[in-house]
């Protein structure tokens, strides 16, 4: 057979220039792990994977979901305005998929979600966490759809007119609960949002402590941590407010009712209730307090 060196050398570059296409696609497309760092420390458990999330340290509250065959991690982070999105489908190889971009000196760390709808807070960063009093941020809560888990759109914007929003709790449905900081008041309030049209929230209903409206009489610590956690029938809501453990009846959301309090402060210091979680089962709460600097707290 004759062989034509005319014919066959083009054939040869344009065979190899593919192959080499394929392998330089197949190597961008290819995202491998990063590697444990060394030193790290366990009882009971080992490290499978790592991320170093695009070098955005600080993660803080996250979020686990699951779309289809694929896990999806979000979360806020300390010193990063904005939220990131780690496939984690294969908890041994967590590949970074993006970070959403959040308003300027800006707190950004808490976050929920229920099926497609995510509810972001946004509160007025403290100076000694990174922010800047002299530079304008944003405030309130960004509500998403995330119908795309890495593609959100955002719905609306609510506010406050005040500081913002500290934490959020939203277990599905119509209402979120916040902590917000609302004009007229010392401290933080619950604040019941209708996310019914989640285009157009609104206010549903606010409680706050004795002493935290303009013109009561000041109650010491009495500030909203957050969030509430609301029974399944969607009747009562259990929270750490102040130096309290706090049971409200909503059964009627506009006009919140107390029906329990247990105040714990003294003893405690800090944040003496920072959370209360029912046991399920069992006619009990969990609470949880933070120290909040040196001292017995």
């Amino acid at each position: 057979m004759e062989f034509s060196a005319k014919k066959s050398i083009p054939r040869l570059v344009v065979s190899v220039s593919v192959a080499l296409s394929i392998v330089v696609l197949f190597t961008q497309l290819v995202v491998y792990a990063d590697p444990i760092p060394k030193g790290w420390q366990a009882s009971n458990m080992k490290a499978i994977g790592y991320s170093g999330l695009d070098g955005r340290g600080g993660a803080f509250k996250m979020a686990i979901r699951r779309v289809a065959d694929r896990w999806y991690l979000y979360m806020g982070h300390e010193w990063h305005r904005g939220w990131s999105i780690i496939d984690v489908t294969d908890a041994t190889n967590p590949k970074y998929v993006k970070f959403v971009e959040g308003p300027d000196n800006t707190n950004t760390i808490q976050m929920e979600f229920h099926d497609n709808i995510m509810v972001t807070a946004l509160q007025r960063k403290q100076p000694n966490w990174g922010g800047d009093p002299n530079r304008p941020n944003e405030e309130g809560v960004l509500i998403w759809d995330i119908s795309d888990p890495v593609n959100w759109t955002q719905l609306s914007h609510w506010k406050t007119g005040s500081t913002g929003v500290h934490r959020i709790g939203y277990p599905g449905g119509k209402y979120v609960n916040l902590t917000a900081a609302i004009p007229g008041y010392l401290g933080r309030i619950l604040v019941f949002l209708d996310i019914s049209d989640p285009k157009n929230p609104k206010e549903a209903g606010r409680w706050w402590m004795p002493g935290q409206k303009e013109g009561e009489q000041p109650k010491l610590n009495a500030t909203f941590h957050g969030p509430a956690i609301i029974s399944d029938d969607g009747k009562t809501a259990y929270m750490g407010y102040g130096p309290a453990v706090v049971i409200l009846d909503i059964s009627d959301i506009s006009k919140p009712k107390l029906i329990g309090q247990l105040t714990i402060s003294p003893p405690f210091g800090g944040i003496p209730a920072h959370d209360v979680l029912p046991i399920p089962g069992k006619n009990m709460l969990f609470v949880h307090g933070e120290a909040t600097g040196g001292g017995d707290t």
